[in-house]
This record gives structure tokens, sequence and C-alpha cells, in this order.
């Protein structure tokens, strides 16, 4: 899963929790999902900043993959300061 840290001035602050967290695809994940639907939809966005002491890579995560989840699965949440929604995604092969 993706955490939002912090928001502050335009910067979004997120941790890697879980799958997500070593998976060779996060910086992807990172740049062309959550980055680009901020990007899109918040005038005042700047970056997102992954929050120091994620995991490494980790190759046993390699099979993994991320997809967009549908919007008639997307479930709204209140975010701790006024923000757009963010493109939620899935990831597949971690099934067990």
């Amino acid at each position: 899963s993706i955490e939002v840290d912090s928001i502050l001035d335009g910067v979004v602050t997120v941790r890697l929790d879980g799958t997500c967290d070593g998976c060779p695809s996060s910086d992807a994940t990172l740049t062309y999902g959550v980055e680009a639907a901020l990007r899109d939809h918040w005038t005042n966005f700047r970056r997102v900043d992954l929050v120091e002491g994620s995991a490494p890579v980790d190759p046993a995560k390699a099979e993994l993959d991320c997809v967009t989840v549908p919007d008639d699965v997307r479930r709204d949440r209140p975010a701790e300061t006024p923000a757009p929604a963010p493109v939620l995604l899935q990831i597949r092969g971690h099934e067990q």
C-alpha cells in the first residue's frame, strides 16, 4: 500500500508498505501513477517524495504487476487536508 505521510506546500510525502515496499515497480508506480494523477488534478502539486527507510528492491517481488483499480470499486476516504482523490492501484501477483 502507499500511505500519505504528509502534505506540505505541494509536496506529498508517502511511505510504501506491504507488497509495495521493496517492489521493483514502486518507482514507476509513484511516477506514472501517483505523481501523474496528482499533477493532473491538483494545480498546487510540486512533487512526490518517498519517506526515507523504504526497503531495497526485493527480487522475489519481480513478478508483481500494478494495475489501475476500476472506478466502480474505488472507495472515497477523507483526506487530512483538502486534496484530490488519488488514482488507486491494485497489486496483482502477491496472492497465495
